[in-house]
């Protein structure tokens, strides 16, 4: 009789923790993808991303972390634009942070070696989660631009086109 209440009393408390305790049965997940990022020197890119919780749970964003190498500067936007949650089989499309890069940065790709890293930091229920996205950024040759003639430049030739018909033909009122 005393082993049938204990495991009666030991069920009832199993049932009323399972709530509480984390998921192990790996079904939360989130995916992050990140848009092409290229760029001229001298430029700052921003860089959107979707972040989707492929899981049932609430998934909360709770941080980021980001390393860019060589000549680029990385701002960060995740948590001025992310939102606080994330329901189940959700995904949001946001800002994630810009890219800075120096003028006089040779063209290139750059984070090939894998040291440009965005870090989501984020929980289900309590129980944490990590992702780590690699990226890379194109730095492209500025384009050489070609400088529209000026506005008094056109007037100034108009109105010499214009003294030239006059003088040659002269007009007729």
């Amino acid at each position: 009789m005393n082993a049938r209440i204990i495991r009666i009393v030991v069920i009832v408390v199993a049932l009323c923790l399972a709530p509480f305790t984390a998921r192990a049965d790996g079904a939360d997940t989130v995916t992050i993808t990140l848009s092409l990022i290229a760029g001229a020197p001298g430029s700052t890119v921003d860089v959107l991303g979707t972040i989707t919780n492929t899981g049932p749970d609430l998934l909360s964003l709770d941080g980021d972390n980001l390393t860019v190498s060589g000549p680029l500067n990385a701002i960060d936007e995740f948590l001025d634009n992310a939102p606080f949650t994330l329901g189940g089989g959700a995904s949001d499309m946001f800002e994630f942070f810009q890219v800075a890069i120096s003028p006089g940065t040779l063209p290139g790709v750059y984070g090939t070696d894998g040291s440009d890293v965005f870090s989501f930091f984020g929980d289900f229920n309590g129980s944490s989660i990590e992702d780590d996205v690699k990226f890379t950024v194109d730095v492209t040759s500025p384009v050489a631009t070609t400088p529209e003639p000026g506005m008094l430049l056109l007037l100034c030739s108009g109105l010499c086109l214009f003294a030239l018909v006059y003088r040659r033909h002269g007009f007729k009122a």
